[in-house]
């Protein structure tokens, strides 16, 4: 009786045993070490205050920018500038030979001086035939005559003064002078050249202030306004420099159907024309937002969700509805609360089921990467 006893106390300690190893063993599939969860990031889901912002890029430009091009033909006999040299409203950057033109001058003043004469004459002809035609001294047809050939000699000596101020609008044409205060940004002709109508002679650009020339879309153009200050980042070596908008357009650009937006640089300093800038403009604020990074959102089947991680530490697949989307990150308009904590690796490594603890005797939560939604 006695050895039955130990026969059964023997069993039921083996069955024991056995169950022990099983749970544990069942335990362990889901536990994972901290080597296996270390590239685990955790965010906690907050109140957060989310400013909203519109890209813009665009090239600088000069407030002034002009290309100075040849009107007349004619060879360049004076340069007055080189690249880089600063210019005065008024001064000449170079010229073409006029000595053909200064000659047409004086033959077209000597024509405007003769016709001058011709028409006083004419007209004391015609003012002296008028008083003997009412005095029946002549005909009614030599006074008209008479009329007649005062009129043509008017019109004689009005075509004479037109040709000269053609002719010295072509003189002033072979001068080429800064229609404004700044520097000669390129000068592509030599002393000596040859150069025709159309030929491009150089170009003044004013950087005292720049302009960035850009637009925004109709669903965001109400959310800009004039005089709103934005930070302008050049491209290619990430310069920054504040701007301005200065002016909105009212009627969306035909190539692209995005509204016109001018921004000004009022103090440009380390930049230069031709370069590409982009800026984001601050357009509104949102308060008490739940939001996560844009790939901690996995799709499938046009549903979206996150893993979360639950009271006891066990991961969940939750359906979310997104809202609002922002440069990074997406507002999560059901499906979160505050409170609530999203689990993402970027390895792939978050699966349904799966505990967040670590595999010794403390329940304490395993230490994955922090991240806040930036």
């Amino acid at each position: 009786m006695k050895n039955s006893s130990g026969y059964i106390i023997l069993i039921l300690a083996i069955l024991f045993i056995l169950t022990g190893c099983e749970d544990e063993e069942v335990d362990k599939t889901n536990v994972y070490s901290r080597e296996q969860t270390s590239d685990i990031e955790f965010l906690k889901i907050k109140p957060e205050v989310i400013q909203s912002r519109i890209r813009v890029t665009g090239v600088l430009e000069g407030i002034n920018d002009v290309e100075m091009i040849s009107e007349v033909n004619g060879k360049i006999v004076n340069i007055y500038k080189k690249l880089g040299d600063k210019v005065v409203k008024g001064e000449r950057v170079a010229s073409i030979d006029n000595k053909d033109i200064v000659l047409k001058i004086k033959q077209a003043k000597a024509i405007v001086k003769a016709a001058e004469a011709n028409l006083d004459s004419r007209e004391v002809i015609a003012n002296s035939n008028k008083r003997l035609f009412e005095l029946n001294a002549i005909s009614e047809k030599e006074n008209k005559l008479s009329i007649a050939q005062y009129d043509e000699a008017k019109a004689q000596c009005e075509g004479a003064k037109a040709d000269l101020e053609s002719i010295k609008m072509e003189l002033e044409r072979t001068n080429f002078i800064a229609p404004f205060n700044g520097v000669v940004a390129s000068i592509d002709i030599e002393k000596g050249d040859f150069v025709s109508v159309g030929t491009i002679i150089c170009s003044i650009v004013n950087n005292s202030k720049m302009k960035v020339s850009t637009g925004v879309p109709e669903s965001q153009v109400s959310q800009i306004e004039v005089g709103k200050e934005l930070t302008l980042v050049v491209k290619s070596d990430r310069t920054e420099i504040t701007g301005r908008i200065s002016g909105i357009g009212f009627k969306p650009d035909e190539d692209n159907m995005n509204y016109p937006v001018e921004i000004i640089v009022d103090k440009p300093e380390k930049v230069f024309s031709g370069q590409v800038v982009e800026g984001f403009i601050d357009s509104k604020e949102y308060n008490n937002m739940k939001v996560v990074p844009v790939r901690y959102i996995s799709t499938i089947y046009s549903r979206d969700f996150v893993y979360v991680i639950n009271k006891y530490g066990i991961v969940e697949k939750r359906e979310i509805s997104i809202g609002l989307k922002f440069q990074n990150k997406i507002e999560i308009s059901s499906g979160l609360d505050f409170g609530d904590v999203v689990v993402f690796s970027p390895s792939g490594k978050i699966k349904s089921g799966m505990s967040l603890k670590n595999n010794s005797n403390s329940d304490s939560e395993i230490t994955a990467k922090e991240v806040t939604c930036r």
